[in-house]
Parts: C-alpha cells; structure tokens; sequence
C-alpha cells in the first residue's frame, strides 16, 4: 500500500506545473560546476555553481539530469552529468579506463545525432582528458562533484536541449527492455518489465551514502519460486521509478519531513495541495533546524494558536474536503536498506478531531504551546532526541493522529525525568512534563472509562481527591513555605533532596516536612509584613491535609504510577496557582489579618 501511494503521489507532482520532478529516466542531483564547451569541444570555461550567501551558501544546485544508477566499486559512467574522474581523468584510482568508458556511452547515444551540441560532446572526448584547462583548487572540486556540459554558442546546458533529452529517452528505453524480465506488477496489476533494482535513496542519516533502498532482497533466505533479488517484489519498473522518485522527493523537501531519534517522519496529503496544514506539521515539529538550534520559531507558534482557536470555534483551517487523506511514513536506515517503522492513514475529518482532543488533553496552566517534537525532548537525557525510542515515538505519533492511548513508556520516562532531575529547576520544562503526563492520565480514564475517575483540569483543581494529586500539592506548598522563611540562596531545597521519596514512598518522608514546614512558618510569621503569607499557607496546608484518606494512615505507604504522575501534575498545578495576583478581596482579608 505504501508503495502504491507513493506512485499515486509522483502521478500528481508530475501533473503540478508548479513542480518540478523528474520523468522516467532522468533524476535530481547536486550539480557543482558546468563546464563551458565550445563546438571544436575545447573546454572554454570552468564556472562554479554558488548559491547563498553566509552560512546558507551552498556550492551546488539541484539540476533535473539524465538518471543516475547505484554505483559500485565497478566502472559505471553517467550521460551528461558526471564528475571530474569520468569527464577529465582526474583521480588515481583506474582515471584513463573511467574516462573511455564515459566517451563510449556518449557515442553510442549521440553518435547518430546531426545537434551541435551533440557534435561538440562528441568532439570533448575525442579530444582526450582536458584536465590541463582546470585550475588546481578547480580540479580538487571536480574530480569527486558533478558537472554538466554547456554549449557555449547557445549558453544553454547541453542536457536540457530536447533533441538531446529525446536521445538519451531512446537509448534508456532500447538497453532497458533488452534484458528485463516480464511480469505483473504487484502494485498497479498491469504486465510489463519489472525492475531489476529499486531506486536507491540518499540523505537518510545512518544509511549509506551511495543510498539505500526501500525494497531490496540481498539472501538467498528471502527469496523464492527461483526468482533472484528485487524480481521477488515484482514492481514494474515505471511504479518502483514513480514510488522511489516521490520518496526522494519527499524526503529532501523540509515541509514534509522530520527526524526524531533515527526515524525520518515525512508526510503528504492526496488532496489539491500536496503539503499539510500549518497546524498539523507545527505540532509534529515539522521545522528545519540549522546549526544545532532547538529554538521554535514564534512567530510559527503564535500561527498555531490562531488556527488551534479557530479549530475550537468551528473554523479549521483544514482543507475544504474532509475526506481528504494524510499520510504519515516513518523510515528508519539500516545500512543499504530502509526499514519502515511506522504508517499512518487518516482522512482530515478525523485527523481535526483527534487533533483537537490531543491539544485538550495536554493543554497546561501556563504552558506554552510546543510541537510533540519538543514535549518529547523533556523525556530525554540533556534533550538530546537521539535517545528516544522509536517506539516510543511512533506510539506517542499514534496517540496524536489517532487518538489512541498514548504508551506507558512515556509515562514511565517522564516520571523518572522528573525524579532524575527534581522535576527541573525551569518551570516551562517542569510544565510540559506535567502536560505529558496529564495526557496520558486524562486519556486513560476515558478510554477506560475508569468508574470514579476524574480527569485532570487545565489548572488547579482544589476538589480532585485523588491521592497522588492531593500530595503534590501538599509537597508544593511545604516547599513554599521553606522558601518564603528561608529564601532563594538553600543550597539544597526540599524539592532537591525529597521530590523522588514523597512521590513514591510518601508515609517515610511527609511527617518530617510537615515538622519542618511548622518551624518554616513560626519564622514567616515574626518577619516584618509576611504574617499574611504565614496565616495563607496555614490554611492551604489544612484544606490539602484534610482531603487525605489513607487507608493505612494519613499518608500512603507507596503510590501507583498513575497517582505519581497525578503527584506531580499536583504539585505544578499549586505553585502555580501561587503565582496568581491576588483579587482585591483576597488581599483585604489579608490585610485584615495582619492588622
């Protein structure tokens, strides 16, 4: 199905004249100089391609050539665009033999054709290897970067002329069907020649640099009927060409792509317009990041909430058609193969919805709005995405897109992030953690329809009784009360030295920071103007003791993973609300206390 949806998708960029993707035959690459040929086929100029300015230069450009096949360690020239080992015999390594076998396929592709052009490339090679006509920095470039020929009569690039791109289509056609096999296609059901080898991909991180390939049969254990290699797949060539083609295409194009961990997400819809909304791939993370930035763009974020509120009112900036369909690849590289780790299908329609109760479910006081790339980072060790689990990250995709449960891993890997590191001293990273976790709460009671159950609000909720919940905001306010009667400057908070224990063995370190917390206010209440602020956490602490119900006493031996995740949605709820102004009636009574 993947590969079907591939080829549809290449069927519909080759009918976007806003488009530009290769035809059969031909492919993209990064073209670095064009060499300037005169009719006698004397190189008359060496002129490199430069693109950008500062740190976004680039010393090549994308160029649609004639298709360039995996190379081994074999001679295997290419027509028109080669580099400098093929075109000028630089190189030690076999330089004269690469140079004839370069000049003989442009012989027998051109050798009939009457072009000056084509005269002119033949007249280069007669000529013998020019590499006396390129400067020494030129030849360093050249001899591993590719080069396209430009007739300099024309100024036009020899490989673009129609009487030569028509050639080159009839001579791929005529060696092509020579020594094919003939069969059904798997994917489109028609007879035809079926691909000896699948288009190799490149630019995956971990893979290959020559590129790997989504389909490919390298034991003998894998195959079967007799049939050897890719023929065990039996793709025709136009579909394996189409599907690979449209990877590529995707997998270069940063809207559609991401890279979490050692996965590559790319997605693309069936609809008019091929890239996904805004919302969608802002919220997956779907955004270039340069030089090592982690930075989220604001202006991006600030996009996202409007459309997230027009969502929310009924005006979605989602395409016109809800049927319209969303696909979501995750490959992963392995050496010369590409493995596909996850493949999600969803329709607009659906996708909004989900897309809303997600946002629902991991909507936080005072957290900013962040892609699921960014929330994941909060599990990771010094945020480093690498150390996610693809599995992990395809089950929190799912949760996503799909609606489903989002995985117990996650819960589990934000609970011992925020132990680890005493919940994080950044009170945003602190948020986002508990907007995880009150995610997978929330989800799980109603997925599960949990009898009892209350699902956990987007601020402080002073009648929730569960017991996880109640603790965290009973350890929030203890440790208030150390920092209003001791300061900012204790080398070691309670949150530093206990956050771990009291979420998950409270009974063994609560009536100790109850002790403590008394003394912590006996002092509050004698410096000058916090007799206000002694009696207000007096009274918290009263109402969150009094919600406590253990049934082996006032505090629980040990707590659940869900009731630690609701202790620490608990204890970011309360500071919070801390930090809440005042109404003017809270203050007058205040007031009237310290009087």
């Amino acid at each position: 199905m993947i590969l079907q949806e591939l080829a549809n998708l290449y069927d519909r960029l080759a009918a976007d004249p806003e488009i530009k993707i290769p035809g059969m035959g031909w492919s993209v690459e990064n073209v670095s100089y064009r060499i300037r040929i005169d009719d006698n086929g004397r190189t008359t100029g060496v002129i490199p391609y430069v693109v950008g300015e500062g740190k976004e230069q680039r010393r090549f450009v994308k160029r649609i050539v004639p298709e360039h096949a995996s190379r081994t360690s074999g001679i295997q020239p290419f027509f028109l665009c080669d580099n400098g080992c093929y075109l000028f015999c630089l190189g030690k390594a076999r330089g004269e033999e690469k140079f004839s076998a370069s000049a003989a396929l442009h012989k027998k592709v051109l050798a009939e054709s009457n072009n000056p052009a084509a005269r002119a490339v033949l007249a280069f090679f007669d000529r013998g290897p020019q590499a006396y006509e390129l400067s020494s920095d030129d030849a360093g470039v050249i001899a591993s970067s590719f080069v396209v020929f430009e007739y300099a009569p024309e100024n036009k690039l020899i490989h673009e002329m129609p009487d030569i791109a028509r050639l080159w289509d009839l001579y791929r056609a005529a060696t092509a069907s020579a020594d094919a096999t003939k069969g059904q296609c798997a994917i489109t059901g028609e007879h035809g020649l079926i691909a000896r080898l699948y288009p190799q991909v490149t630019g995956f991180p971990g893979a290959q640099s020559a590129g790997a390939s989504l389909v490919s049969f390298n034991c003998s254990a894998f195959e079967s009927y007799g049939k050897r290699g890719t023929y065990n797949a039996s793709i025709s060539e136009a579909a394996a060409f189409k599907s690979g083609t449209a990877l590529r295409y995707l997998s270069k194009d940063d809207s559609h792509r991401v890279s979490i961990g050692d996965t590559l997400f790319i997605c693309w819809t069936d609809g008019p317009t091929l890239r996904p909304t805004g919302v969608i791939t802002a919220l997956l993370g779907f955004k270039q990041e340069r030089n090592g930035s982690r930075a989220e763009d604001a202006r991006t974020l600030d996009q996202v909430r409007g459309d997230l509120q027009s969502i929310r009112q009924g005006y979605a900036p989602m395409p016109s058609v809800p049927s319209t369909k969303f696909y979501m690849v995750g490959v992963a590289p392995n050496a010369a193969r590409l493995s596909i780790r996850y493949f999600k299908v969803e329709s607009y329609g659906k996708l909004a919805e989900n897309l809303i109760q997600y946002l629902k479910d991991i909507e936080m006081v005072d957290v900013k709005p962040a892609s699921q790339k960014s929330l994941l980072r909060q599990i990771a060790p010094l945020g480093e995405g690498a150390a996610i689990p693809s599995t992990l990250l395809h089950g929190c995709f799912d949760a996503m897109l799909g609606g489903s449960l989002f995985p117990r891993a996650l819960q589990a890997s934000v609970l011992t992030r925020m132990r680890a590191d005493h919940a994080s001293r950044n009170r945003w990273d602190m948020g986002q953690r508990a907007a995880l976790l009150k995610g997978c709460l929330n989800r799980q009671i109603r997925k599960k329809s949990a009898a009892g159950e209350k699902e956990y609000t987007v601020s402080l909720d002073r009648e929730n009784a569960n017991q996880g919940y109640v603790l965290g905001r009973l350890f929030a306010v203890i440790e208030r009360a150390q920092r209003a009667a001791l300061g900012d400057g204790v080398n070691a908070t309670v949150r530093d030295k206990y956050i771990g224990a009291a979420s998950t063995t409270p009974t063994r370190v609560f009536p100790r920071l109850l002790a403590n917390c008394q003394n912590h206010l006996s002092k509050i209440e004698k410096m000058p103007g916090k007799r206000g602020m002694a009696v207000g956490i007096q009274k918290d602490l009263d109402e969150i003791v009094g919600k406590l119900n253990g049934n082996d006493g006032l505090f629980p031996r040990t707590l659940g993973m869900n009731d630690q995740g609701a202790f620490f949605i608990g204890y970011y709820q309360q500071r919070q609300s801390s930090f809440v102004r005042k109404e003017p009636e809270e203050r007058e009574v205040v007031s009237s206390v310290e009087e």
